[in-house]
């Protein structure tokens, strides 16, 4: 049996690395704004203040902030995807 890096250089195709990393991810950039905020909110250092801080925070996320979040991951990768063109 032929392996697949094999078979996908013979078959004329190409093949890239799956990129992960945070800033493709809109999950994982509100994740990132929520833990800022918490951080800069945070005064007490107790972890039942944490859990009000953020959950007052997560409250008020909206559709256009997830929105925003997937613009950014679609930027970046576009511009990765750029980066990498001969």
């Amino acid at each position: 049996m032929t392996s697949w890096p094999t078979r996908i250089a013979t078959s004329g195709c190409s093949s890239c690395p799956l990129i992960t990393h945070p800033v493709l991810n809109p999950i994982e950039l509100q994740w990132g704004r929520l833990k800022t905020h918490v951080a800069r909110h945070n005064t007490t250092y107790k972890l039942s203040d944490v859990e009000r801080i953020l959950l007052k925070e997560y409250d008020r996320i909206e559709p256009r902030d997830w929105a925003g979040c997937e613009k950014k991951a679609i930027r970046w990768e576009q511009k990765w995807r750029e980066s990498d063109d001969p």
